[in-house]
Protein backbone atom coordinates (compact mmCIF):
# COMPACT_ATOMS: atom_id res chain seq x y z
CA UNK A 1 0.00 0.00 0.00
CA UNK A 2 1.49 3.05 -1.04
CA UNK A 3 -0.19 6.70 0.44
CA UNK A 4 0.20 9.93 -1.41
CA UNK A 5 0.16 13.07 0.93
CA UNK A 6 0.06 16.57 -1.04
CA UNK A 7 0.15 18.50 2.06
CA UNK A 8 2.51 18.61 5.30
CA UNK A 9 -0.52 18.49 7.41
CA UNK A 10 -2.09 15.43 5.68
CA UNK A 11 1.26 13.71 6.32
CA UNK A 12 1.27 14.30 9.60
CA UNK A 13 -2.37 13.02 10.05
CA UNK A 14 -1.08 9.85 8.32
CA UNK A 15 1.95 9.56 10.48
CA UNK A 16 -0.11 9.66 13.57
CA UNK A 17 -2.66 7.42 12.45
CA UNK A 18 0.30 5.03 12.00
CA UNK A 19 1.94 5.57 15.02
CA UNK A 20 -1.35 4.74 16.90
CA UNK A 21 -1.55 1.26 15.10
CA UNK A 22 1.76 0.49 16.59
CA UNK A 23 3.94 0.46 13.50
CA UNK A 24 7.10 1.56 13.16
CA UNK A 25 8.88 3.67 10.49
CA UNK A 26 11.98 1.69 8.98
CA UNK A 27 9.85 -1.71 9.63
CA UNK A 28 6.69 -1.46 8.66
CA UNK A 29 6.59 1.47 6.82
CA UNK A 30 8.56 4.31 5.18
CA UNK A 31 8.56 7.74 4.62
CA UNK A 32 10.10 9.77 1.12
CA UNK A 33 9.70 13.22 -0.59
CA UNK A 34 11.26 14.45 -3.40
CA UNK A 35 11.88 17.47 -1.51
CA UNK A 36 12.32 16.51 2.19
CA UNK A 37 10.11 18.06 3.97
CA UNK A 38 8.03 19.89 0.68
CA UNK A 39 5.02 17.61 -0.56
CA UNK A 40 4.40 15.51 -1.70
CA UNK A 41 5.38 12.74 0.78
CA UNK A 42 4.46 9.27 0.11
CA UNK A 43 4.41 6.59 3.06
CA UNK A 44 4.65 2.76 1.64
CA UNK A 45 3.58 0.27 3.89
CA UNK A 46 5.02 -3.32 3.78
CA UNK A 47 2.35 -4.67 6.10
CA UNK A 48 -1.87 -5.15 5.67
CA UNK A 49 -3.74 -2.62 7.49
CA UNK A 50 -6.96 -3.38 9.87
CA UNK A 51 -9.92 -2.06 7.76
CA UNK A 52 -10.57 0.22 10.84
CA UNK A 53 -7.43 1.60 10.24
CA UNK A 54 -7.92 2.10 6.67
CA UNK A 55 -11.05 4.15 6.85
CA UNK A 56 -9.39 6.49 9.00
CA UNK A 57 -6.56 7.14 6.34
CA UNK A 58 -9.58 7.90 3.77
CA UNK A 59 -11.04 10.20 5.86
CA UNK A 60 -7.55 12.66 5.95
CA UNK A 61 -8.14 15.22 2.83
CA UNK A 62 -5.09 16.33 0.47
CA UNK A 63 -4.08 12.13 0.86
CA UNK A 64 -4.23 9.26 -1.56
CA UNK A 65 -4.21 6.02 -1.54
CA UNK A 66 -2.84 3.16 -3.60
CA UNK A 67 -2.66 -0.67 -3.35
CA UNK A 68 -0.78 -2.74 -5.22
CA UNK A 69 -2.82 -5.52 -6.62
CA UNK A 70 -0.72 -9.14 -6.41
CA UNK A 71 1.45 -7.65 -3.87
Amino acid sequence: MQIECTTSSAAADVLSILMNAYLRPGREFRIASLRPPDPPIEFTLSVNLPASVVRNLQGIPDTRIAVKRGA
